[in-house]
């Protein structure tokens, strides 16, 4: 997920963030707790906690938990008229060496790691 709002592209251009020129992706759906046992909530804990250590030491009353978006709707926001419709089946199955373009900008899928 990403935003070109979120990038120097938009200031350098003068691009007020909600600009239509600054693109956006919105990803809705349900979002579902996960199995603490699993090799997915190992995966998600490390990197959640690699890039924000200080949830380590959240006292347990706060009743944080570790989840994933179960993605069922999105929705891209890049040029003037409205937005488009993206199934998830082919937003996760993007080929990210194309370029999408528009008058306006040029965006790159980025790729997965």
């Amino acid at each position: 997920m990403g935003s070109l709002a979120e990038l120097p592209y938009c200031k350098e251009k003068e691009y007020d963030p909600e600009d239509p020129r600054c693109a956006r992706v919105i990803l809705t759906g349900q979002f579902e707790r996960l199995d603490n046992t699993t090799a997915e909530y190992q995966f998600a804990k490390d990197a959640l906690y690699s890039r924000h250590p200080a949830m380590k030491f959240w006292p347990k009353v706060h009743k944080f938990y570790i989840g994933k978006l179960c993605v069922e709707n999105i929705i891209v926001l890049n040029d003037f008229g409205g937005e488009v419709f993206v199934t998830p089946e082919d937003y996760f199955n993007a080929n990210d060496t194309l370029l999408y373009e528009n008058r306006y900008n040029k965006i790159a899928a980025i790729p997965s790691f």
